[in-house]
């Protein structure tokens, strides 16, 4: 049945289905991300708790495997990069200190919670 349902999503847009991408959410956290027309299908296929993500949605994250997924937000973040790091209100990480703005390429040192130039 997994091997049907997996061809058959490969031919969804040659079906004239739109194409929608669902994560599987467990324990607040994105274990699978696949293209079908909707959570009631995937359910009900593989079981679980899926919810709708967008790939070009400027108000909400894509969910990559791994992402955090806030119900209340209905909305994605990636995995934290560094623990000084905060979510921003659209569930993106952002550094306590904002990156500089004189064109040369910085690298984020945790240790000293600041930018290091990139030489």
């Amino acid at each position: 049945m997994k091997r049907t349902a997996f061809l058959f999503f490969l031919w969804f847009p040659l079906l004239g289905f739109s194409q929608k991408y669902y994560a599987k959410i467990e324990a607040d956290t994105v274990t699978q991300v696949i293209v079908i027309e909707s959570a009631e299908l995937a359910n009900k296929l593989f079981g679980g708790n899926w919810v709708e993500t967008f790939m070009n949605d400027s108000t909400k994250n894509y969910a990559g495997i791994g992402s955090t997924y806030y119900p209340g937000k209905q909305n994605f973040s990636s995995k934290k990069p560094f623990q000084s790091w905060i979510l921003d209100p659209n569930c993106k990480w952002e550094p306590p200190v904002a990156y500089p703005t004189d064109g040369l390429l910085y690298n984020w040192d945790e240790l000293s919670l600041g930018w290091k130039e990139i030489k």
